[in-house]
């Protein structure tokens, strides 16, 4: 797993997510209502900007403890059919793993950027030393653009979707247990995960219909894949995380607060990350054509 991953995840995103969290609790400014001032974490807005950072990082960081598993098998098993699988697994999380989660990370230190406000842009608050170390990590160990021509042509169309089709099985498993609660945290969870879990099949469909289609259709839609794919399993990863807290609620768990923040979180994902996968198909069912129109001179 490249390094980039981690340190985007571990020490970039999660850093400017804990010091955007203290800011957010001491900062006073504005009203609420016709109260006295308060501290800005009481703003939805603030508040918005903070479930998403706290809900992109435990999703980028279950992704990348998947993918390490199934690297950790590839080099510890001895069972052919699991090897097997653990590699079409790991190949097909790689670059789903470094392209999107880097990706992701910049839009998670642009907030933390954007809840200090003014602040933000003055160097002894470093927060913008973030925004920049995110922005790097999409570049080197291969380019977004690299992750998401690899994740199509070699990943899903040269095995014929056979990786994409066992990790959709998973998927629908996690999808019929969500189902079969009567939470109505996971019952809106297994409403939108569907939705996304059917954006995956139309757009793999795209390519895998028509394997020899041109460079230009391909290459012009192939990032729009990617950042479906890394969405989609990102909100499979939160529905798990959401399952698992509940059973563990049901058990009579004392720690309830962080089980139930668990729910939360995963329902927050589904109602503000999920959503973006139809907008992700749309653009590619649009095909290359706006695309590749103009003129190279006219630009």
């Amino acid at each position: 797993m490249p390094d980039s991953v981690l340190v985007c995840r571990d020490i970039v995103s999660e850093r400017a997510y804990q010091q955007s969290l203290n800011y957010a609790r001491e900062r006073v400014q504005g009203k609420e209502g016709m109260q006295n001032h308060v501290t800005i974490i009481k703003h939805p807005d603030v508040r918005r900007m903070l479930m998403l950072m706290r809900a992109g990082i435990e999703a980028m960081r279950a992704m990348c403890y998947v993918a390490v598993v199934s690297l950790d098998v590839t080099q510890r098993s001895d069972n052919k059919e699991q090897l097997e699988r653990h590699e079409r697994r790991l190949g097909l999380m790689t670059p789903v793993v470094k392209g999107w989660c880097t990706e992701l990370s910049q839009e998670l230190t642009f907030y933390g950027i954007q809840i200090h406000g003014g602040m933000g842009y003055i160097e002894e608050t470093g927060v913008a030393q973030y925004y920049r170390d995110a922005r790097i990590s999409t570049i080197y160990e291969g380019t977004t653009a690299i992750q998401s021509l690899d994740l199509v042509h070699r990943k899903i169309l040269r095995d014929g979707g056979k990786a994409l089709s066992e990790l959709m099985e998973e998927m629908e498993a996690v999808h019929e247990e969500l189902e079969a609660t009567d939470n109505t945290n996971l019952k809106v969870i297994a409403k939108r995960f569907r939705a996304s879990m059917d954006t995956v099949t139309k757009g793999a469909k795209l390519f895998l219909d028509d394997p020899e289609e041109n460079n230009a259709a391909h290459g012009a839609i192939s990032y729009q894949m990617l950042m479906l794919m890394g969405t989609v399993c990102g909100g499979w990863q939160m529905a798990r995380a959401a399952l698992k807290a509940h059973r563990k609620l049901q058990s009579g768990t004392e720690d309830r607060d962080f089980y139930e923040t668990k729910i939360i979180t995963a329902r927050f994902y589904a109602d503000h990350l999920l959503p973006r996968c139809s907008l992700y198909l749309q653009v590619m069912e649009s095909g290359s054509d706006a695309v590749m129109a103009l003129d190279e001179k006219l630009f």
